[in-house]
């Protein structure tokens, strides 16, 4: 039997990059390290906002050097946590938009990493990255791993696959089976408002099981309007440290306007979450 592979893995670096780049970039290597992929890490220099068609010297000077600063610490940082891990790796350093750097190179992997926003970083309207993951899973056609805070690095043991029976689940489910197949436990939730045509999940579970996936099937009563609080909670409760799940399956300005899994998942979420559209 041949299964889905990872050998193509691309981690964003923005140039806001905090203290919590360090985690994440031992996160990256450590998956890239596990899954015998390769890593490439992705850098973009975002341009100044045109304001009133006219911006001061000084501004632009500063903007830049602050620019240089993150991307030498971020390379200092990328080659550290490649040369510890042992990994196959490559670095970009490309001007323009976050989203533009991503679409631009991530559509050749298997999968990205993104750095979440974390509540209160008055850094990430600046950069445009307060919206850029939800622009991301939307766009990019590829598996997108967010990462919130300081993720533990080594390959995720404990995951927690939410289904609804959906294209966008049944492709996370898809593409997450690398890490599927390595984990050592894996639970499938079923939020359930009272169907009556068998058993949610087990068709699920059944399939996992012939691709040598052994996963437990968890329902719980409710509505969509709960997949996401039930989802991060039983999440805590299963001591899970990954989430695989389709986003927007039913569609973007429904889940902004009503609420929903995906965007409660790229807002609350405190552990790494499989997005996949």
């Amino acid at each position: 039997m041949s299964a889905v592979v990872y050998r193509d893995i691309a981690v964003h670096i923005g140039v806001d990059a905090g203290n919590e780049l360090p985690a994440q970039l031992a996160y990256a290597t450590a998956l890239a390290a596990g899954c015998g992929a390769h890593l490439a890490g992705l850098f973009n220099r975002p341009a100044l906002p045109l304001v009133r068609h006219y911006m001061p010297p000084e501004v632009i000077a500063h903007h830049k050097a602050e620019c240089e600063r993150a991307a030498v610490r971020a390379r200092q940082l990328f080659d550290a946590a490649v040369q510890a891990q042992g990994v196959l790796a490559e670095w970009y350093d490309m001007p323009g938009s976050a989203l533009e750097t991503v679409l631009m190179q991530a559509r050749a992997s298997d999968l990205l990493l993104l750095s979440g926003v974390v509540p209160g970083d008055k850094t990430a309207r600046s950069y445009d990255r307060e919206t850029l993951a939800d622009e991301v899973v939307l766009a990019l056609g590829r598996p997108v791993l967010l990462l919130p805070g300081e993720p533990k690095p080594g390959m995720p043991k404990n995951v927690l696959i939410g289904w609804n029976g959906s294209r966008e689940a049944s492709r996370a489910v898809h593409d997450a089976l690398p890490l599927l197949l390595q984990a050592t436990k894996v639970t499938i939730l079923c939020v359930d408002p009272g169907r009556k045509h068998g058993l949610p999940g087990a068709e699920l579970a059944r399939h996992l099981a012939r691709q040598g996936v052994v996963a437990d099937l968890l329902i719980r009563d409710g509505h969509d309007r709960d997949a996401g609080m039930m989802l991060q909670q039983t999440a805590w409760d299963t001591k899970a440290d990954m989430v695989v799940m389709g986003a927007y399956g039913h569609g973007r300005l429904r889940e902004t306007v009503l609420g929903g899994a995906t965007a409660h998942m790229l807002a609350e979420a405190s552990l790494p979450v499989l997005f996949s559209h």
